[in-house]
This record gives C-alpha cells, structure tokens and sequence, in this order.
C-alpha cells in the first residue's frame, strides 16, 4: 500500500475509533451513524417535497417566466447550497493531522503524505455536496427538462462550487502559511474568506432576481458546464464531470503546497488576561476561555457572521423574520458543542479534586449562554425590528433549547481538535437534533400556541441532564 492511502486509510480508522470511543461503543456508534444516514435521506425528501409545493411543474409551464431566468435562479440557488454545505466542512475538518506528521516523522515524504491527509478532506466535501444536495437536483432536474442528464449536471455543478469554494480558502491557507501566520490566524483567515463568498453568491443572487438580470452563481454553472448550462444535454454533463476533476486536482495540488507548520503549541489571536480582574468568578474565566481555543474562535466568528448575513436576509425579506430568528438561535448555540471537547482530556484532574458533574456543566452553559445572548441581539439588532414581548419570550426557549441540545452533542460525541473530521460528528448530532425539535414545535404551534414552549422546557432540562450523566459517567470511569 503506497503512504498516500496508507495515511488515508489510517485516517479514517482513527477517526471511527475516536466517535465509538466517544459515544460508548461501536453499537452505540453505528446507532448514530444510521441515524445520520436517515437524517440525510429524510432531509433530500423534504426538500424534493417542498420544491415541488413551493414550485409545481404545472404552475411553472403555465407561468410566464422566462426559461432561461428560472434556470439561472435554480442554479445559483444550488451553488449557493453547496457552498454552504462546503463552508461546514471547512469549519468542521481540521487542516492538519497528527496521522500526517506521524507519518513524516517515520520518513514518509511530505507530498506523499500531504495527498494522504487530504483525501478524507476531498472526499468529505464532494460527498456531503453531492448527497445534500440530491433531493433539489432530482426535481429541478424534472422541471427544466431531461431530468437524469439535469440532475446529473446540476449534482456535478454543486460539487464544483463546494471545491471552488474550498480552493478559495485553502489559498487564502497557502498565503497565510507563506508569511508565517499563527495556525489559528489562518484558519480563522480561510473560513472568513470563504463565508464571505458565500454570503456575496447570496446577497448577488437575491440582487439579480431583483433587478432580472443573470446572478453571479449562475454565470460559474456556465464556467463548469463550459457555456453549455444545466440543459440535460451530454455534452453539459461531460463538461461539468470534467470540470469537477480539474477543481478536485486543483484543492489537492494548493493543499500540498502549504507551508507545514511546526508542531507546537497553538497561538491565541488575542488575550483578555490584562482585561480580566485577578480572582475572576468562574463565569468569567469560562467566558474568556470559550475565546482561547482556536476551534472556538473559529466557531464563534463564523456565528457571527453568518447571524448577521441571515439578519440582513430576514432585513431584506428574502427569508422570513420567524425562520431567520429559529436560524439565529440555532447559530448562536453552535459554540457551546465545543465546551466539553474543550476539556475533555483535562477529566483526569476534575477526577481528582473530585468536581461534580453539575459544577463542570453549569458554568460552561452559562458562559455559553452568554455568548449566545449577545448574538441573538446583534440578530434583532440587524432585522431592525422591535420584537414583542412573546418573540422575545418565545425566541429564549428556543435559544435555551438549541443551546442544551448543542452542548449535549458535545458530551455524547466531544470533539478532538487532533482527529480529522470528528468535529463534524458533534455538529452533524446537534443540528440534526435541533432541526427535529424545531420542527417538533412548530409542529406542536399548529395544535395550540403555546404547546412549543413546553416542548423547548422539556428539551432543556433533558438535554441538561443527559449531559450532566454523560460526564458523570465519564468523571468515574477508569
């Protein structure tokens, strides 16, 4: 076996050891692995179901909008998705492995073992692309026309944005590295980058529908398809697979050549140690310690960014204002899945002074929370609307809710900062859960007004206490 796919290969064994070691087993593990599974297929239904009530065949032949305009709104739609789905994995997957500098260490090649590092990274990105994005690539494909060959070209389309965009990223990592920036710095760098373009296809596209021109989305699903566009023809589908290739190639020939910094430890972007008071209260130091990690720091400047860009959306009326707030308290939270993972490998020493689970949890979700709140006024302060008292009422069970259920995640499945990819676990789990309990209360809203707030209470304190047991059981474990 060549060092490349040996690299790859062990990559992935320490990643699937790492999540049964985490949730308990491999039975409890391939228990969340299915339910993944179905959370992906359930999630292409719903979208195919609600593209074909949101948008009918029958309403769009009978319509009088232009052919050409509805399939370049289509595609910057997807492109927009993909990108989305792309920004997550950046997010979500480490830039570098402890199985790639081990394996340097025992003389493996740096090219070699840079391509073997990489390629769980390529393959997660055109994979969640590729299968989130199945269900609107299935009926668009059956209203433009030539459905498989659409469908076919529009999949390859959206895996060709979501590489575009990782390659903007992992570029901007390349100049970072070249002048010698701070790992976290460049991190942080290259998932602002890409946020930025992403939330720049969005505003572009919302712009042109507008003003009835061509959005930018659209104008790259000609640059992949080579002018041929998603027509359903071969040579359309040939050219979109081709240029897929050439973008695969690419993110692997920017990742290789990225300077490879040493080992060592992380460098914080900033500190609050000469701003912090001695004998701080233990909100305080959990406060400023959600902003030292550089995971965390990532984690929670995406949030910001992208609470603002759906705070200008809901200000614009592209999205509405009950939808962008559920999106906001549910980007708010993200931060808290990181606050266990965070000192998971300090248990040993919460084992020995003998710290209760409940004085570990408390503090953490309450300087979460804390950050969660400050996003969720920047929300409101960017849709420019007075909320009535019952929003806001409404809006802090919801907030609660997903923050309980986040950080609960990420007791179940911590995440590790040195394990490729397991971030992504923890989050896929807290969205998944948190998607099912909004949809659960909206649901719970059409029987009686009210009955979500139940729901949101009830989801607290459970979500509260699993985590409190989880990590009671781990404090007296061996």
């Amino acid at each position: 076996m060549t060092p490349t796919f040996a690299i790859a290969r062990t990559t992935g064994l320490v990643l699937v050891r790492h999540i049964e070691q985490a949730v308990g087993g491999r039975a409890v593990a391939t228990v969340i692995a299915a339910i993944v599974g179905a959370a992906v297929v359930l999630y292409n239904v719903v979208a195919y179901d609600f593209l074909a009530r949101f948008l009918p065949a029958d309403a769009v032949e009978a319509s009088y909008i232009d052919a050409a305009q509805l399939v370049d709104a289509l595609s910057a739609a997807q492109v927009a998705s993909a990108g989305g789905i792309a920004v997550l994995v950046l997010i979500l997957a480490p830039g570098n492995s402890a199985v790639r500098i081990s394996a340097q260490v025992l003389s493996a090649r740096r090219v070699p073992a840079r391509l073997g590092e990489s390629i769980p990274f390529v393959v997660l990105i055109t994979t969640a692309s590729g299968a989130l994005t199945i269900g609107p690539s299935v009926y668009l494909g059956s209203i433009v026309g030539d459905g498989p060959f659409t469908a076919c070209a529009l999949l390859a389309t959206n895996v060709a944005s979501a590489l575009g965009i990782a390659i903007v990223a992992e570029s901007l990592r390349l100049i970072g590295t070249a002048v010698r920036l701070s790992s976290a710095a460049v991190q942080l760098i290259a998932i602002l980058g890409a946020v930025t373009v992403v939330g720049v296809t969005v505003y572009d596209s919302t712009a042109a529908a507008r003003e009835g021109r061509a959005p930018a989305a659209a104008i790259w699903s000609e640059i992949v398809t080579m002018r041929q566009g998603v027509d359903g023809s071969v040579v359309a589908l040939s050219a979109a697979v081709l240029s897929t290739a050439v973008l695969l190639v690419t993110l692997l020939a920017v990742r290789c050549a990225q300077r490879l910094e040493p080992l060592g430890h992380p460098h914080r972007l900033f500190t609050l140690r000469r701003c912090l008071p001695r004998g701080s209260s233990w909100l305080t130091r959990e406060i400023a310690m959600a902003v030292r990690q550089p995971i965390g720091q990532v984690s929670l400047a995406v949030s910001v960014v992208t609470v603002v860009l759906v705070g200008v959306a809901a200000r614009n009326g592209v999205m509405p204002p009950s939808a962008a707030l559920m999106a906001c308290a549910m980007l708010a939270a993200a931060p808290l899945e990181l606050s266990w993972g965070r000192v998971a490998t300090w248990s040993w020493v919460y084992r020995q002074d003998r710290t209760p689970a409940t004085r570990i949890v408390l503090p953490q979700v309450a300087a979460g929370m804390v950050w969660a709140v400050l996003l969720t006024c920047a929300a409101f302060g960017v849709i420019g609307t007075v909320p009535e008292p019952s929003d806001v009422v409404h809006h802090s069970l919801v907030l609660i809710a997903a923050a309980s259920v986040a950080y609960a995640a990420g007791c179940v499945a911590p995440a590790n900062a040195d394990v490729p990819a397991s971030v992504a676990v923890t989050s896929v789990l807290a969205i998944v859960c948190e998607t099912l309990v909004g949809w659960a209360g909206s649901r719970l809203d059409l029987l009686h007004l009210g009955l979500s707030g139940v729901l949101f209470g009830v989801v607290a304190v459970a979500s509260l206490g699993a985590a409190v047991a989880r990590i009671r059981s781990r404090l007296e474990s061996p």
